[in-house]
């Protein structure tokens, strides 16, 4: 949530540092037993890192979406007391968990309120590590219903690839391409009250559609919605910003080196 928490920040940093130098590393060098859990997706470290990307970056809450069963996460994680972020927890059934994204997003509605919001997946890794702060300055300087920070992109199969208007604005969106001359794909998005409004209703008529779309939906499903809607979608664009997908063993060795030391 876009509340700015500027004495996170020294927790944030000395929290970032060691999983740099610690947990990442020492995955690395347990090779075995590790890369088989990243393999499956190891879901408590990746919410260690997402927090560590977003305390003292434009985020005082946090509302984590949990599948049931996952009580590691909030047992370690707790009331974030640690990390400098106020932490609560939403608890999905495997029903809720297994229908896309949107519907994840979804159910995040009750607990927002009139408050902005900001998402992020615990599963990459986002360099520069100010990128989410500074999406939340942009998305404040044009007040935009909703702001994506994107990034280039080396694995267009696995992404959304965005394209930008003259202006800036997002005019299309292709979602794990085969073959794209797009470039950007997105790593954070702010957005407002109202498009929290309009991504309720979205998934509440969404049945219908879903049988022509042939595969669950993905949140660049949920953008090309709105945009099809009126919105306008608002883009940062960082031409020297990376993303790093840490779910295989070798993504995990890379992310070591990821974040440069400061």
């Amino acid at each position: 949530l876009a509340e700015h928490h500027a004495q996170a920040r020294h927790h944030t940093e000395r929290f970032a540092a060691h999983l740099a130098e610690q947990v990442l590393r020492r995955g690395v060098r347990r090779a075995g037993q590790q890369a088989v859990a990243l393999q499956r997706g190891d879901p408590l470290l990746q919410q260690l890192l997402l927090l560590g990307q977003c305390v003292g970056r434009g985020v005082a809450r946090a509302l984590v979406l949990l599948r049931q069963g996952k009580w590691d996460i909030p047992k370690r994680l707790g009331d974030g007391g640690e990390f400098g972020v106020d932490l609560a927890y939403r608890v999905l059934s495997l029903a809720q968990a297994s229908r896309g994204v949107p519907f994840t997003l979804a159910t995040a509605t009750p607990f927002l309120g009139d408050r902005m919001a900001a998402l992020g997946f615990p599963d990459l890794l986002v360099q520069p590590r100010d990128l989410l702060a500074r999406l939340v300055r942009h998305r404040e300087q044009n007040q935009s219903d909703l702001a994506l920070a994107l990034v280039p992109c080396d694995r267009p199969q696995s992404s959304d690839l965005v394209e930008l208007s003259p202006r800036g604005k997002v005019r299309r969106i292709e979602i794990k391409p085969a073959a794209t001359t797009l470039k950007w794909t997105w790593a954070f998005a702010v957005w407002t009250p109202r498009f929290s409004r309009f991504l309720l209703k979205w998934t509440e008529g969404f049945n219908a559609r879903s049988r022509r779309l042939g595969r669950e939906p993905h949140a660049g499903d949920l953008f090309i919605g709105a945009m099809s809607e009126g919105f306008e979608i608002d883009a940062l664009t960082e031409p020297s910003g990376r993303v790093l997908d840490i779910v295989t063993p070798e993504t995990l060795a890379a992310a070591a080196g990821f974040h440069p030391r400061s």
